[in-house]
């Protein structure tokens, strides 16, 4: 049986209020010296282990280690910039656990650091995505009118399904480069149905907004596509995309579920009118599709999930 020691309690309380009292007046990030590490050696104080704020998604991250871990709420940041991972990414394999073939409809998983990727080969594809000068080129065997795409949120990929009306005001923001935007006949950048796998033609998603490329001109034009219950309207931004530019994308989701887009943080000239549905369940994503003068090279540069600050 437990006792309740009420001057232990007290003295507990004073002491919890003053630690919380000196970090909230100084506004600073407790020292390392106030974590301990756990293993087989046992605890010890003097590293950096515990909890901290990521700078971008202001996500909290575990840390262990000394090295960030998976984080530990909704949003989530990763980097693909030149040098920050090898060549591949580690483990890659289908969902089932069985060696990546070039198979169509193949869910391949990739793990980066702390984070998970799936990547879906709508068509059949033999090259894999592969770190370049860029980032993580994802434009798989570059064949005219093959699908590729990545998505996170599901099946063991990082993060979790946003519901409309569940979480509050939430965004996806990808930074991506694009060698020859002519060819890239589809880029979308966005959210979409999560209890839908993966398809080469993203007018079979029941519920989608996205932000990207759609066409063949260059510079490409810059478009807004939208389903709503298989409803799909495509909206020209009249804003485009030169080829080797370095743009981020991002779609926000309010807590109502009305959507807006960003292009390098400015919106889009000619935008459109979009709500999805309450309760409806979203995973992000990004979906290419080469055209007849195929793109090239397409590089994912950083992938960014959270709520709206």
């Amino acid at each position: 049986m437990r006792y309740f020691n009420p001057v232990f309690a007290a003295l507990a309380a004073i002491s919890l209020a003053g630690c919380l009292g000196e970090a909230s007046a100084a506004n600073t990030q407790a020292t390392t010296s106030a974590f301990k590490a756990a293993g087989k050696t046992g605890h010890v104080y003097g590293r950096s282990d515990g909890v901290y704020q990521e700078e971008n998604t202001k996500a909290p991250y575990i840390l262990e280690n000394g090295t960030a871990g998976k984080p530990g709420a909704f949003g989530y940041f990763e980097t693909f910039a030149d040098n920050s991972y090898a060549d591949v990414p580690s483990a890659l394999m289908t969902i089932a656990g069985l060696v990546q073939s070039a198979a169509a409809q193949q869910l391949n998983i990739g793990y980066f650091g702390p984070h998970a990727f799936i990547f879906a080969q709508s068509t059949a594809q033999t090259i894999l995505p592969v770190m370049d000068n860029t980032g993580l080129d994802i434009s798989g065997d570059q064949v005219s009118g093959e699908a590729y795409e990545m998505f996170a949120g599901v099946l063991g990929a990082s993060g979790r399904p946003a519901v409309v009306g569940i979480d509050p005001a939430f965004y996806f923001c990808a930074t991506l480069a694009v060698g020859d935007v002519s060819g890239a006949s589809d880029m979308h950048v966005g959210w979409r149905s999560a209890t839908q796998t993966q398809t080469g033609t993203i007018t079979t998603y029941l519920n989608y907004a996205t932000i990207g490329l759609e066409g063949t001109a260059n510079p490409n034009t810059i478009q807004i596509m939208t389903g709503n219950d298989d409803t799909d309207v495509t909206t020209d931004t009249t804003d485009t995309m030169a080829d080797a530019d370095e743009d981020e994308f991002c779609v926000f989701v309010s807590a109502a579920g009305v959507v807006t887009y960003t292009v390098d943080d400015v919106a889009p000239t000619t935008t459109a009118a979009f709500t999805f549905d309450d309760g409806d369940s979203l995973i992000p994503f990004i979906q290419i599709q080469h055209g007849g003068d195929v793109a090239g090279a397409i590089d994912l540069v950083t992938w960014e999930v959270g709520y709206v600050p």
